[in-house]
Formats: C-alpha cells, structure tokens, sequence
C-alpha cells in the first residue's frame, strides 16, 4: 500500500525520496528486525510529519503495521510511548495545517488500535504458550510418579529376592547337613522353600509387569506349575 501510495503521490524532493525509501526498506525488513526496523519507520513518519509537506506517500500503512509489531514485541508499559508519540507528531502537524479536531480523531484512534491489535496477539500467544508449558509440566509430573513407582518396586523386589534367597540358602545349608545324618528331608522345611520360592517370583513377576504396563500374566501360573513338585533327600 505504501508503494501504491509513491507511485500516485511520488516524493517532489530529495529528502523525501530518501525517507520513503527507507520506510519502504525498513517495512521489507521488518520480520527480520522488528524492533530496529520499527524505531525506523516512526522516525521517518515524525520527520515527514515536522518538514513541510513535499509530497509524497502518508506513512500510515507501514505505522500502522509497526505499531502492531511493537505490541508483539514490546511487553513492558513502555510500549505506550510508541503510539503516544506517533498519536501526538501527527496531532501537531495536524494542527499546524489547521485541520479540525473531529476530521483526524478516528485517524489518531486507529495509533492505538493498531498497537492494540499487536498487543492482543502477544497475549494469546503467552497463554499458547503457558498452556504448552502446563501440559509440559503434567507430562515430567507423570514421568516422576512413574519412576518414583519404579523405584519403590524395585527396591521392595530386591529386598524380596535378596532377603528370601539368602534365607533359602541357609535353611538348605541345614537341610543338607540334617539329611547327611538322617538322609531324609522334612517335607515342612521343603514347602516353606518352596513358599520363598513363590513369593520372589511373585516379587519379580511386579517387576515384569510394570514393565508392560499390568499386561503379563500373574505368578499364579508359576504356583501352579509348582504345585506337584516335592524333593524328597534320601
């Protein structure tokens, strides 16, 4: 629209000409710079609003634009100078050249609703954002319940597994040093190995299932597969 606007209003002199064409350049680069090319662009508007009128394009397509970018950008209060400032040069040029209050009220409103827009933009981008993070938070909160789950399993599985198989092989020490005497096995000391040996499958059957999310099949098969099995010393 600037562009449009020079070629049916082009710059009459030389000081113009430059202003335009760094206006138009600070608006191609706007995206890349927004804050320096921003400061640009109201600085060209001021200017051509201060020195008298050499023709030219009016500036308001790309201060507007600039003002919305300074909206995004800009999180403090300060970015109220910017539409202040523009809002008052251009007041004064008005003014200057004798234009009446309710012909540029609108035009002076429009300053600020263009920095408003940007400002609205930056704040639904904020909350984008602040839910991303709350989703982020309640994904590393499952994560640690679920490794503070691991870890309370794992460490009640090894003391399980540690705790019985030392008591195991204990009781078997003494079973086979009774048995080297009376060549026999007492079938209670062998069911209460046989209960240990259950019990740390069970302990290690957790393991296995939180590891597959509960899909595995529960140690009752190992009891079972257990059940008929009796050691008998001779």
């Amino acid at each position: 629209m600037t562009i449009t606007e020079t070629l049916f209003f082009p710059p009459a002199g030389v000081v113009t000409f430059f202003l335009v064409a760094a206006h138009v350049l600070a608006i191609i680069l706007i995206s890349r710079q927004p804050i320096v090319c921003c400061n640009i662009i109201f600085l060209t508007f001021a200017i051509c609003c201060l020195i008298p009128d050499d023709g030219g394009p009016s500036f308001l397509w790309g201060t507007w634009l600039a003002l919305g970018y300074v909206g995004l950008r800009i999180e403090s209060l300060w970015g109220m100078f910017y539409p202040s400032a523009v809002a008052l040069v251009r007041i004064w040029r008005f003014d200057a050249d004798g234009v009446a209050v309710n012909e540029y009220f609108m035009l002076i409103l429009v300053m600020f609703f263009a920095y408003f827009i940007g400002k609205m933009l930056a704040w639904k981008e904020l909350a984008a954002q602040f839910k991303q993070n709350k989703l982020r938070y309640e994904e590393l909160s499952q994560h640690v319940e679920y490794l503070r789950k691991e870890n309370a399993v794992a460490s009640r599985i090894h003391d399980s597994v540690a705790g019985n198989l030392a008591y195991m092989a204990i009781l078997l020490d003494s079973v086979i040093l009774d048995a080297e005497k009376t060549k026999t096995f007492d079938e209670k000391e062998i069911r209460g190995v046989r209960a240990l040996v259950v019990e740390t499958l069970d302990a290690v059957r957790d393991v296995v299932d939180l590891m597959n999310d509960g899909k595995t099949k529960s140690a009752q098969t190992d009891n079972m597969s257990l059940s008929g099995l009796w050691v008998v010393g001779e």
